[in-house]
């Protein structure tokens, strides 16, 4: 992938190998190691805490009958999917 939306940290775990391929050493001071940290909570997250969750629009029941070949064959019929699988067959093209 040319531009990854993340990178993976891991850190604190026995026999991790960097991207050479050589293991990397650990050295842990067990008396030093443990912190002591305090939680906080922006304005923001206390609001969005009294806030009810959205519900999603979705159907209640597709039926008994749907199988996964049958969704696929609804997804590509339904016109507002489209412009979506449009642009998912462009960046595959690329």
């Amino acid at each position: 992938m040319e531009n990854p939306l993340y990178d993976v940290t891991v850190g604190n775990v026995v026999g991790v190998v960097d991207s050479a391929g050589s293991e990397i050493e650990m050295q842990v001071d067990n008396a030093e190691s443990e912190t002591e940290l305090q939680a906080v909570m922006t304005r923001s997250q206390v609001k969005g805490q009294e806030k009810p969750v959205r519900q999603l629009k979705v159907i209640d029941n597709f039926g008994d009958d749907v199988s996964r070949d049958k969704l696929i064959a609804m997804q590509q019929q339904d016109s507002s999917l489209m412009n979506f699988m449009n642009e998912t067959e462009q960046d595959q093209t690329k």
